[in-house]
């Protein structure tokens, strides 16, 4: 009946994303987007309240009531703008292939010593889906990891759940993610060893992941300081690359100032291989996070996870 139910509420947000995808006007759709926010900052109370009381974590004083108020509505238009992204019908993006790399010269780096790399993006910033499509149109093959839980921008139970979710949901954003990455791996919620030695012959092969530096899906999770608070990560990306001897990049879609969007590619994070492991979780998710805040308070507004900051869902 949970899942029935659960299943229900995400279709109906799947179908309005793909209604307002799929109107032809830029600013019509716009406006659409704007609404739909709105009327989820009106109608979503716990959601906005957790949003609120992060938001305030994050910048104490800085926090008035009218920014904390814009924070909010841009977070629940983030999740409706990613939502239509998958959508692709939307005639009016940025050629991907015209969208800057900063810091592409660190991945290729990597991929010319034959060691693979694991690029960590994060669940919750900015448009994650443009971001890959810019990747693959400048000629990068990534595998895809994504959590159990995952349905596009939304997250659901581990459980096959309904008809509408097993046939129809879950299959259309792997076979529309198809079209920008190489391989869709899935992160078990139980059980990782399988998917853990599939992640390893990947990156033996010199290829490249994508993985969560924020997720939440492992069997003991590590805690840092992110947003003026203590959070946890999960720490399996970090334990691959030590394994391996892989690179991990910070990498993150920065809206613009004064210009259009930029992929920004941060300099490779490497784990000590004969360092204290737990140390060294720490230490490799702590750079992660402060990247992520780094961007995070500079476009708070571009941030759609400000109600879970201190949650444990993820992917």
């Amino acid at each position: 009946m949970r899942d029935g139910l659960l299943d229900l509420y995400h279709f109906g947000h799947f179908v309005l994303a793909e209604a307002v995808g799929r109107v032809p006007s830029a600013a019509l759709r716009r406006a659409a987007i704007d609404g739909l926010a709105r009327s989820a900052y009106l109608l979503s109370r716990d959601k906005r309240r957790r949003i609120e009381r992060n938001v305030g974590r994050a910048f104490g004083e800085q926090a008035g009531p009218a920014r904390t108020r814009r924070i909010a509505i841009a977070c629940f238009r983030e999740f409706w703008q990613e939502m239509v992204e998958w959508v692709p019908a939307v005639g009016d993006r940025l050629p991907a292939a015209d969208i800057k790399i900063r810091g592409l010269a660190h991945l290729q780096g990597a991929l010319a010593a034959g060691t693979g790399a694991i690029l960590w993006e994060s669940n919750g910033f900015s448009r994650r889906v443009q971001a890959k499509r810019t990747l693959h149109a400048h000629g990068i093959q990534l595998h895809q990891t994504h959590g159990e839980t995952h349905l596009g921008v939304m997250w659901t139970t581990a459980e096959p759940g309904t008809w509408l979710r097993r046939r129809l949901m879950r299959p259309t954003y792997e076979r529309r993610e198809r079209a920008f990455v190489a391989e869709t791996l899935i992160i078990p919620v139980h059980s990782a060893m399988a998917a853990g030695r599939v992640y390893v012959k990947r990156l033996r092969e010199n290829k490249i992941l994508c993985m969560a530096g924020d997720g939440r899906i492992a069997r003991k999770l590590y805690p840092i300081e992110f947003l003026g608070q203590s959070v946890t990560f999960a720490p399996g990306a970090v334990k691959l690359a030590r394994l391996v001897g892989a690179p991990l990049f910070p990498v993150f879609w920065v809206p613009a100032d004064d210009g259009p969007p930029v992929l920004e590619i941060d300099p490779p994070i490497v784990p000590d291989p004969v360092g204290d492991v737990d140390a060294q979780v720490v230490d490799c998710l702590q750079r992660f996070a402060n990247a992520l805040q780094a961007r995070v308070m500079r476009w708070p507004e571009a941030y759609r996870n400000w109600h879970i900051v201190d949650d444990s869902a993820g992917d």
